[in-house]
């Protein structure tokens, strides 16, 4: 018995002593301005996304002070860890230099999982590190990790659904925006009552939370700068913070400037992003306005309770301006310019010259989104709270369809592995009949059974030849890739945009580096890289999924994530690449009739119909193309009246019948397809509407039958904000009301599009050459060898601006959506 407790009080000291010896290394779980004093370096998170906002399954910003307590300057790394769909562990990190006894703070990037949630925690941990001799992609000296400085579990403040957009505002104001977030009350829902998805507005951001690189702005679909304060100065973002904006609108971002009344930061030489502005500032400014004269552009109730001696700026195009730099898309009813825009690559920078800060449009909430907004950013339904739509859609049901599920399955790689368990099935088959009562039945029959062993031993042998034979032959050679691209080109802004995601079969067991090339050429995005991850299906569980035995950690560079060295086991890695840059395939080009003058190839008639020939020059014909022509906005009704659900634009799509080749030879007559006596033409809200039923149906919803291809539903995520809104006006509850979500595909919408003249083409691409793809991926520094999948290209032509007039009286509010008249 003594010898008993004389064990047990050992183990208990020991125990005692190893807890002691551990419990330095427990490491907290950290909120947003936690403090974790760990080891040599204290790590403490100030914003977890700009606002403190992220979302599922997107980049994000982490904002990370770190005070390092040692007693020299030295190099850490700074460094977050995943986990990606084969189990491996992405480290997402930077190199930062230290300054001993000073609080320092310094933006990490990584890629969230679908899974992630609000209490959901990542590892954030810090490293001594040591220069390996070597340069990374980027060009920067390379380091490697040596020794363990601190590391401590992270939490998010906020985790928005992955089928929610972001728009971030500058300022203490949301100037009206704040309704396209308002879900049904006291329920926690992630779409919106009248229409689709929320959109959740994040307000109260300064200036210093613009992240240094566009990868930290990817999740928000359009930034308004609204304050021009001390928090909110564009003359104080660092040459870092500029470019990422710059970046990000060229990449289609929307920027959209409310110009304040006092303060001339916006319009100073030294305003760093000045050159992304519209030219038509500085603008005359005009005092004593009475906003009561557009009353029906801001509110959608009666004329006289809006401010009578406010502060406009009238922005028309400067002397000299390009027609895509001084774009007139909103104006007062005597024909004053007040809201322009610029287009920047596959994005735009817009300009309001109404002061939105004015306290009496502040206090009542205005501008009304409705009236106001949807014509900035392309969008389209009821927002009103107090409408009959409003109030049916609390008790209603929806039927929830996905217009991005499909990516998944169109980067499926698996007709070589149904070929390998096709023969394996054939193969052992064959063996076991010759083999077994086939083999000994012949033998028998031949009197010879004394021969089974050996006659055994040779089909073994044989089939064996046989197997090996066919898993050499099926054995992939070299890398293969599957791939889904959205590609975007505006005509005339020399720079395309696209997102891809693939699947990458790499035959070889160790390692090897995918990377997308830098841009070249004479682009805003010249030198840029893009961003490579590794990337899973939304309705995957990375957590719970299958996983090789000899998960590995790989890394990739937070602060330019333009490649990653990933395990390699002669298996297919699935990834998300994201890259804009000069053109590398020449998409369409619009072609002069003979003859023809002017600055316009492509000219819009008073009736609707495009004039001029377009050609493509893809890799291959172009299936399922759409043309739409957006003619202009929908006239501004008066007073007290709205648009309602139709869209805020005059627009008609069409269809064209067959695969359309490429070349001048193969090219399309406009005139002949946009008249209206070809019978092709459809108005935008019949097409969208009839795109809206043929979305994929989710898990909850799978009891009902989806139609619909694969075509349709990618065209239509490119017209995600003009999808026909539900309609409640039947009464109770409507059981058949659509409610469409995308997850994967945020940011890559026309949205802004429909609320300026232009053309925008559509189509698919699905038998290119062997060798095509739109973007600039490499394996171990070679050009992908063989790539087969889909490209959805989507082409815009600009056309003359048509800012939209007012309707006088209430007598002259005819159905917007008609093809005569203004």
């Amino acid at each position: 018995m003594k010898l008993f407790k004389r064990i047990s009080t050992i183990r208990l000291a020991a125990l005692a002593l190893g807890v002691m010896v551990l419990a330095p290394r427990i490491a907290p779980v950290l909120a947003q301005g936690d403090l974790a004093s760990i080891g040599e370096i204290d790590l403490q998170v100030e914003r977890f996304g700009p606002g403190n906002v992220c979302r599922q399954g997107e980049w994000v910003g982490i904002y990370i002070a770190v005070n390092d307590r040692g007693l020299e300057q030295r190099e850490i790394i700074l460094r977050i860890q995943g986990r990606d769909a084969d189990g491996d562990r992405p480290l997402y990190d930077t190199v930062v230099t230290s300054n001993p006894g000073t609080r320092q703070a310094f933006w990490l990037y990584t890629r969230l999982p679908f899974r992630f949630s609000q209490n959901e925690t990542l590892t954030l941990s810090a490293w001594a590190a040591e220069a390996s001799g070597g340069a990374d992609q980027s060009g920067a000296l390379a380091y490697r990790a040596v020794r363990q400085l601190a590391t401590t579990s992270i939490r998010p403040a906020r985790v928005l659904d992955k089928t929610e957009s972001m728009i971030g505002v500058l300022g203490p104001w949301h100037f009206g925006l704040g309704a396209y977030g308002v879900a049904l009350q006291g329920a926690a829902s992630t779409y919106a009552p009248t229409g689709h998805e929320l959109t959740r507005i994040i307000t109260g951001l300064e200036h210093a939370e613009i992240p240094h690189r566009y990868q930290g702005l990817v999740q928000f679909d359009a930034l308004v700068w609204g304050a021009a304060r001390r928090d909110a100065d564009p003359l104080r973002l660092s040459t870092d913070q500029a470019r990422a904006i710059r970046e990000w609108v060229t990449r289609g971002g929307h920027l959209i400037v409310v110009l304040p009344t006092v303060g001339q930061e916006w319009l100073s030489r030294a305003n760093p992003l000045s050159d992304l502005l519209p030219d038509s500032l500085p603008g005359e400014l005009r005092e004593g306005v009475d906003l009561n004269e557009f009353s029906q552009l801001l509110s959608r109730g009666p004329a006289g309770s809006l401010p009578t001696s406010a502060s406009v700026r009238v922005l028309e195009p400067n002397e000299g301006a390009q027609a895509d730099q001084a774009v007139r898309v909103l104006r007062a009813p005597d024909g004053s310019t007040l809201v322009s825009r610029r287009i920047v690559g596959a994005g735009a920078v817009t300009v309001i010259g109404v002061d939105l800060a004015n306290p009496s449009l502040v206090s009542a909430g205005l501008p009304d989104p409705d009236q106001f907004w949807h014509r900035i950013l392309g969008r389209r339904g009821v927002l009103d709270p107090n409408s009959q739509v409003a109030k049916r859609a609390v008790n209603s049901q929806r039927t929830r369809r996905s217009f991005d599920s499909d990516i998944p399955d169109e980067i499926a790689k698996s007709g070589r592995a149904y070929v390998g368990v096709l023969l394996g099935f054939v193969v052992f088959a064959l063996y076991w009949v010759v083999a077994g009562p086939g083999g000994f039945g012949l033998l028998a029959r031949a009197k010879k059974k004394q021969h089974a062993w050996v006659a055994f031993v040779v089909v073994t042998a044989v089939f064996t030849a046989i197997a090996w034979t066919g898993a050499t032959m099926l054995r992939p050679k070299r890398v293969e890739v599957v791939h889904l691209t959205f590609l975007h080109e505006v005509y005339g802004q020399g720079t395309q945009r696209a997102r891809t995601w693939a699947s990458v079969l790499i035959p070889s067991y160790g390692d090897a580096t995918i990377s997308l090339g830098k841009a070249e050429g004479d682009s805003a995005l010249r030198g840029m890289t893009g961003m490579v991850s590794p990337w899973e299906p939304p309705a995957s569980d990375v957590i719970t999924q299958s996983s090789f035995p000899d998960n590995r950690a790989y890394r990739v560079d937070a602060r330019s994530p333009g490649a990653m060295r990933v395990p390699t086991r002669s298996t297919v890695k699935q990834i998300r690449a994201d890259w804009g840059g000069d053109a590398r395939w020449t998409t369409f080009t619009p072609l002069r009739e003979p003859g023809q003058i002017g600055d316009s190839v492509l000219t819009l008639s008073e009736n609707g119909i495009v004039s001029g020939r377009l050609a493509h020059h893809l890799p291959g014909p172009l299936e399922d193309v759409t043309i739409l022509v957006v003619r202009r906005q929908q006239r501004i009704p008066s007073a007290g009246n709205t648009i309602g659900a139709r869209p805020v634009c005059v627009a008609f799509a069409y269809s064209l019948v067959g695969a359309w080749e490429a070349g001048e030879a193969n090219a399309i007559l406009l005139e002949a397809v946009t008249d209206p006596k070809a019978g092709t033409r459809e108005l935008l809200g019949i097409y969208t509407d009839s795109l809206l039923k043929k979305g994929k149906l989710v898990m909850a919803d799978l009891g009902r039958r989806s139609v619909g291809s694969a075509s349709d539903r990618l065209t239509a995520t490119l017209l995600f904000p003009q999808l026909t809104p539900p309609d409640f006006q039947s009464g109770g509850a409507n059981a058949g009301a659509t409610l469409a979500q995308r997850s994967e595909t945020h940011g890559l919408d026309l949205g802004h599009w429909f609320t300026q003249p232009c053309v925008v083409v559509i189509g698919h691409l699905t038998d290119a050459q062997a060798d095509a793809l739109p973007i600039p991926l490499e394996v171990n520094g070679r050009p992908i060898g063989v790539a087969s999948g889909r490209t959805v290209v989507s082409w815009v032509y600009p056309l003359p601006d048509n800012p939209p007039a007012y309707v006088t009286f209430d007598t002259d509010d005819a159905p917007s959506d008609v093809p005569s008249g203004p």
